[in-house]
């Protein structure tokens, strides 16, 4: 192992800090640090707390060799950057259970790191996977602060990882969680988290777990991530209902709720009609599916979906897999819904009638015209729904009647009739306006109607 091997047990502060001035890391067995490959059984925990103090409470690299590192107490970083040699090479093995929830592993770096904090090992605990039960007695690695994590794998504790930090800008990307309680747990309320091609399948209860007094919130995106093969994809635990909501403002993209036991997305306050629910959030081509095998029997396995109230606009585009009933139950479970749900879904898969704007509504005119489709927009400036396009194809209108539609949506009784007056619209192709269709000037032609 190359790098700066200075002498750990010189207290000459200039060398102390000297890592803070040079290009490079301090190498972990230069402290007296031994791989298990090479010594059975040998405890790395006084070569850890050594290198941890040579930093002296300053931000450095401290780099691990390929090879298993024996610990049996609680390390705490601060600012230190902790490399290993890949996340399959470098394996750092928890010997003992240090109690609940005490992690393993606590990063807590005095100001926003920009560069990884953590990457390329594998953190493994004393637990064992038992379906909804916990057993491994402490907790993987907790973060506080912004930082990023890549290339981590953390399995069989009770929390993987914990983002235990309210100001948010956490990075997680190929981060591997998996046979946790809860492979991902959100302490406290935060923002503007990014999790990108992680892992979060096989928890023992949920893939991500939110504590009773925390939501998921903020500009958080979740990027081509699993979060399946356990009873629940997301779960908030149990609390005192308050007005609090439980997801805001949120994209899921290509996330894979995979062989679900109980519910995609649960909160135990799914009665609260004020709070626990859903707000201005996206599901882009998410996907679902249930698996018996992992569900706790003790406990109900109805929606994909359940949750307290929801709010504003929630843009739900699932793409081939969506989020689905059990039996034949719902795919969504709402205890209160002013929410306007804008996106390509089936309206039967919800409870209500009311607020759901579908992007395959079909358009006709009553006068002759082929039928359409209609397709919403929501404005960004606000949560109303300002803007629709609607075009109909082959459009044949008689030159003495009115120009008045047909719109069949799944929430009014049919037909719904809509004359222009009646609605701010405007016809546009090329010069053609509404006066020269309503007079009979334009025939057999693809005609947009759009909202002004």
């Amino acid at each position: 192992m190359s790098g700066f091997y200075l002498d750990p047990n010189n207290s000459d502060s200039k060398i102390k800090n000297i890592n803070k001035k040079i290009e490079g890391f301090i190498s972990l067995e230069m402290f007296g640090a031994k791989i298990d490959e090479e010594s059975p059984g040998y405890d790395s925990t006084a070569a850890f707390i050594k290198a941890i103090n040579f930093f002296n409470g300053g931000s450095g690299k401290l780099k691990l060799s390929k090879g298993t590192y024996n610990f049996s107490s609680q390390l705490n970083l601060g600012g230190i950057i902790l490399e290993g040699s890949g996340i399959q090479a470098t394996k750092l093995r928890l010997t003992k259970s240090l109690g609940t929830n005490v992690p393993a592993i606590i990063t807590n770096p005095s100001t926003l790191r920009r560069e990884c904090t953590l990457r390329d090992f594998s953190l493994v605990g004393k637990g064992s996977w038992v379906i909804g039960t916990k057993n491994a007695n402490g907790d993987g690695i907790q973060i506080i602060g912004s930082q990023k994590i890549e290339n981590v794998r953390v399995e069989r504790f009770d929390k993987g990882v914990i983002i235990d930090t309210i100001g948010g800008h956490c990075s997680l990307v190929n981060v591997k969680s998996t046979n946790n309680f809860y492979n991902l747990f959100i302490q406290k309320d935060n923002g503007d988290n990014f999790y990108f091609d992680c892992d979060f399948s096989g928890a023992q209860m949920a893939s991500i777990g939110v504590s009773s007094d925390a939501n998921m919130s903020g500009g958080g995106t979740i990027l081509r991530t699993h979060v399946g093969f356990a009873p629940y994809g997301i779960y908030q635990e149990q609390g005192t209902a308050t007005n609090k909501d439980f997801i805001v403002d949120v994209l899921f993209d290509h996330v894979r709720f995979e062989s679900i036991g109980n519910a995609a997305i649960y909160t135990e306050q799914y009665s609260n009609i004020n709070g626990s629910g859903i707000s201005n959030s996206k599901f882009i081509d998410v996907g679902f599916s249930w698996n018996s095998s992992y569900k706790i029997q003790s406990r109900v396995a109805e929606s994909s979906v359940v949750v307290g109230y929801c709010h504003d606009v929630i843009i739900y585009e699932p793409g081939l897999n969506p989020f689905k009933g059990n039996g034949s139950n719902k795919a969504f479970k709402i205890a209160q819904n002013t929410a306007r749900w804008i996106g390509k879904f089936n309206v039967s898969d919800f409870p209500f009638t009311n607020l759901l704007y579908p992007n395959d509504i079909t358009i006709k005119s009553l006068n002759g015209s082929t039928s359409g489709s209609m397709r919403l927009h929501q404005s960004i400036a606000s949560p109303d729904i300002k803007t629709y396009v609607v075009r109909l194809s082959n459009f044949k209108h008689d030159a003495d009647a009115n120009l008045t539609l047909s719109f069949d949506i799944p929430f009014v009784t049919n037909p719904y009739i809509l004359n222009p007056t009646d609605i701010p619209i405007s016809v546009t192709r090329n010069d053609i306006t509404i006066s020269k269709i309503a007079s009979g000037l334009v025939y057999n032609s693809n005609i947009i109607i759009q909202g002004v």
